[in-house]
């Protein structure tokens, strides 16, 4: 049962491709939902699926199985009157016109049917920070500027459901932030994002919830702090301390410590058990250092990524 307050419902979605005599699953009873002004975000290896499923969504490609709804409507039925309210960008899309930016812009407005034109495309323009460039031919354009372009071109018609497909790569630094604030402003407004990165940093700012897809499958969903805790790691506290090398030394013969090591001025103290981290605690308390700081270390989303993907690989359970 799809839910109302939900702007993307996918259940059961399956696309093949047919390659001579054999056929691929592209996508493999994928299911998920993205919620109003939610960011969601798709990670996975390449050749996964991400960009197949972004081309269901928005019509580009037919399912062969399943049931998508995208802002209450069924795909199947109203596809054009989904494709109204929605808008994407595909990462490394070629721009092959010799318009203007200007141009450029305004062949989509009146490809979308959209009135005010002017209006609309200046206030796109000034939203990527491409002003400057409203009479420069788009073959001129560098790749960022390209890239830039095509997400002004997918805010022209207010999208209430917003497909990013990599909309951050081949921009500075300087521009990527601007582009990130720009999202989280979409999100504000109520905009449903569904966003593909390779950029673990990038998710962790941005994204309310993440599933991670492999083969076409969905293999893990939820928040990244619940995606990090799917993992199993050993804990590190990390100690700032005066004598770092007799203090490594002596966490280095305790029975319940791993391993200690010196990293970046700090010791990184190794155990496997939440009771092992009290044990340190423990010994630090009564311990005749002078410590200055102490900080348990959590997983990162791409540790937690790659051993998902690896023992997904590995057809573990």
């Amino acid at each position: 049962m799809f839910k109302t307050a939900d702007s993307v419902a996918i259940s059961g979605l399956v696309k093949i491709f047919s390659r001579g005599r054999k056929t691929v699953k592209a996508l493999d009873n994928v299911s998920f939902s993205i919620r109003k002004g939610e960011i969601f975000g798709l990670l996975g290896p390449n050749g996964a699926g991400k960009t197949t499923l972004i081309s269901v969504l928005c019509g580009l490609l037919e399912k062969n199985a399943g049931r998508v709804e995208i802002l209450g409507k069924n795909v199947d039925r109203d596809m054009s009157g989904i494709q109204k309210r929605i808008n994407l960008v595909l990462g490394f899309t070629g721009i092959g016109m010799s318009l203007t930016v200007y141009e450029f812009l305004k062949y989509y407005c009146m490809l979308y049917g959209l009135g005010n034109k002017d209006a609309r495309i200046a206030s796109a323009m000034k939203s990527v920070d491409i002003e400057d460039k409203r009479d420069t031919i788009t073959l001129e354009l560098s790749s960022g500027y390209k890239q830039r372009l095509l997400l002004a071109k997918a805010l022209l018609n207010e999208p209430e459901v917003l497909l990013l497909d990599e909309p951050t790569v081949g921009l500075d630094v300087e521009i990527a932030i601007k582009i990130r604030s720009l999202i989280k402003e979409l999100q504000k407004k109520g905009t449903a994002i569904l966003l593909t990165t390779h950029n673990m940093y990038e998710v962790e700012e941005l994204c309310d919830r993440i599933a991670l897809i492999s083969k076409g499958r969905i293999i893990a969903l939820g928040t990244v702090d619940e995606i990090k805790k799917m993992i199993k790691v050993d804990k590190v506290i990390e100690v700032d301390v005066d004598r770092l090398a007799d203090f490594a030394g002596e966490m280095k013969r305790q029975k319940y410590v791993v391993s200690s090591r010196i990293v970046d001025d700090v010791v990184h103290v190794k155990v496997v058990s939440y009771g092992n981290v009290r044990k340190v605690m423990d010994f630090l308390s009564k311990s005749d250092f002078l410590i200055y700081s102490v900080r348990l270390v959590e997983p990162t989303l791409e540790e937690a990524f790659l051993k998902i993907m690896r023992k997904d690989a590995g057809g573990k359970k």
